[in-house]
């Protein structure tokens, strides 16, 4: 009897594993945790599907996002909330109504988001093409701020780390920019 109760348990053990195997590799293909395996092919869309190319950009963003808030931690200036505003998605901005590039980035996100609710429900609406919009001046937002990082942020614990061509920073913001043009010429020819 013992013997069929301990076969049982590893048999259970077993089936336990090979149904968690999937779900940590989904976690990992957002990159929260193999940050050196970046491919931006994984982000792949058809333009002739304007829901799937939403989609896609909208899991880029999540990637570029769970990336930067992961590895890089701001130098004294935290994130502030004013909760007297009350429009329907306040801006998130830092002390003082300055936005760092955690707020930017985070503005970013959440648009694209909201992006991706509007076209899945209402396909290539007119709130669709305001969205891609303010997604394209957050992307300016970031591009204006991105450049010193090493000012404002540390790099996990690197304090010799810089933002340039060989950084995975700026291959991700690279592309990802890249794609947001594309997307919002995309929406504006349709």
């Amino acid at each position: 009897m013992h013997r069929n109760g301990l076969k049982t348990l590893m048999a259970g053990l077993a089936m336990a594993a090979c149904l968690a195997l999937p779900m940590i590799g989904a976690a990992q293909h957002y990159g929260l945790q193999n940050h050196s395996g970046y491919n931006h092919a994984d982000f792949r869309y058809d333009r002739r599907d304007m829901k799937n190319w939403v989609d896609a950009m909208e899991r880029e963003s999540n990637s570029f996002r769970a990336y930067f808030e992961h590895n890089f931690k701001a130098y004294g200036h935290p994130h502030r909330y004013d909760s007297r505003n009350d429009s329907d998605h306040p801006e998130h901005e830092g002390a003082n109504g300055q936005m760092t590039l955690k707020d930017a980035i985070q503005n970013m996100d959440e648009d694209f988001e909201r992006l991706r609710a509007e076209v899945d429900h209402h396909g290539d609406s007119r709130e669709a093409r305001d969205l891609m919009n303010e997604i394209v001046d957050h992307s300016r937002d970031v591009d204006v701020r991105i450049d010193r990082v090493a000012d404002n942020y540390r790099f996990n614990d690197d304090r010799n780390w810089r933002y340039d061509r060989g950084s995975e920073l700026y291959r991700r913001w690279q592309d990802l920019k890249a794609d947001i043009r594309d997307l919002a010429g995309g929406m504006r020819r349709r």
